[in-house]
């Protein structure tokens, strides 16, 4: 398809599998009248089964339960055969899970990129940790290696308890569930008296430059460069993060706490406007 046709693919490469060809099934429309060719499949194929030949059960089990798609070490394949989107199953899945898989498919494509098909390796840890984060307890390839399989199916029952990985639970929830990602943010804040406060912010390729109120000689206590910039390095409830602050101040110059916070909340403003002003439709 990729030498043929000048489109970008999409393929699934890790989560659960369905048992049936897509549109095909009508085992959840028979048994519970949720019709999984209309979105609302309950999934009958992870419940347990007999299989009966000739009058007498052989095989008792999730029969129909497929494992879940994991292609962690076929990846530099999948990329060289022209899939440009890594699709991840992450519907009804928690944070904790969404987070981890994806972010070991992020290391791995980026191993991949770095390396080379050559150099690319898998390390027993990340496979360890999948399965772990994972509802089933094996995984399978897919399709990608074969056109379908015995090996492919779960067939043992389910276990009714799997010992969590509360290290890794812990880390997941501590790297990506329980924090907000900020973006880092540079700024630059300029006091000379007679002239308007000036503070510049930059987050990546965007910069704002913002100004408040004209800079007064103090009668009494002059501002310090460290107490303007406690009240610049603040960013409160905002998607931002300082990285980086200088502050060039005249010596006696009057800064109001009230104005300097009013000019870093205006500051940081126009820059999440900036920012996201160029993606509105």
């Amino acid at each position: 398809i990729h030498q043929e046709v000048p489109v970008e693919i999409e393929s699934f490469v890790h989560g659960a599998l369905c048992y049936c060809y897509s549109g095909q099934c009508l085992m959840s429309s028979m048994i519970g009248g949720r019709s999984g060719n209309r979105g609302r499949c309950a999934q009958p194929c992870r419940l347990p089964y007999q299989v009966w030949e000739d009058g007498k059960p052989v095989l008792k089990g999730n029969v129909l339960s497929l494992k879940d798609l994991c292609t962690l070490d076929i990846l530099p394949d999948i990329q060289e055969a022209g899939v440009y989107s890594l699709k991840i199953e992450g519907r009804m899945k928690s944070p904790r899970y969404v987070a981890g898989v994806v972010s070991i498919y992020r290391k791995y494509v980026d191993r991949y990129l770095e390396w080379g098909k050559e150099g690319y390796y898998v390390e027993p840890e990340d496979r360890k940790a999948l399965l772990d984060l994972a509802t089933r307890p094996e995984f399978t390839q897919g399709y990608y290696k074969k056109h379908n399989g015995r090996d492919m199916i779960a067939l043992g029952e389910k276990p009714a308890f799997r010992p969590g990985n509360q290290a890794l639970f812990d880390y997941m929830d501590e790297q990506f569930v329980g924090t907000e990602p900020k973006e880092p943010v540079r700024a630059q804040a300029v006091f000379r008296e007679g002239r308007e406060a000036c503070l510049t912010l930059e987050s990546g390729d965007t910069k704002v430059q913002v100004y408040g109120e004209v800079c007064q000689r103090a009668e009494k206590q002059p501002a310090s460069r460290e107490g303007a910039a406690r009240q610049r390095g603040k960013t409160g409830g905002t998607p931002f993060q300082m990285e980086e602050l200088s502050v060039d101040l005249e010596d006696g110059l009057f800064l109001p706490v009230q104005s300097l916070n009013r000019l870093r909340r205006e500051g940081l403003k126009a820059l999440q406007e900036a920012m996201t002003g160029r993606w509105h439709r």
